[in-house]
């Protein structure tokens, strides 16, 4: 099985690319054996944060399926991740509402919080690609 969009080979089973979301083909026809222009998207926070929640809630049912139960751990720290982010983000602007702080000031504050954070979530998501550890 094969991706027409990415030309990625699946096992048999599959019936839909986990990264292009269309659904496989058997070969792939001469037209998309060629090599393909790299398609130039824009990128989207909500589709790509919707993506990743959708691969996020298959793995959590895959996993239901083999184990017979639910990873509680994984469905934890993924709602204590989403409450520190929204709740977070809403003191930071009440915050700087309170205090009268500029918008450069908020962004500064915001860089100081946000960036250490970033780097760290994407620290832990290349140490789980890199040691086999995938969400599907």
């Amino acid at each position: 099985m094969f991706c027409p969009e990415c030309r990625a080979e699946y096992r048999a089973g599959f019936t839909r690319c986990s990264d292009c979301d269309v659904d496989l083909v058997q070969e792939l026809s001469e037209s998309d054996t060629r090599v393909r222009k790299a398609k130039r998207e824009t990128p989207s926070t909500i589709k790509s944060t919707y993506r990743e929640a959708r691969k996020t809630a298959h793995w959590w049912a895959l996993y239901k399926r083999q184990t017979g139960t639910w990873p509680w751990s994984s469905i934890a720290i993924h709602l204590i991740n989403w409450v520190v982010i929204l709740f977070g983000g809403g003191f930071l602007i009440w915050w700087t509402a309170e205090h009268h702080l500029s918008r450069w000031q908020f962004l500064g504050i915001f860089l100081l919080i946000g960036l250490p954070y970033g780097v760290a979530e994407n620290s832990a998501r290349v140490n789980d690609f890199e040691t086999g550890v995938r969400e599907i």
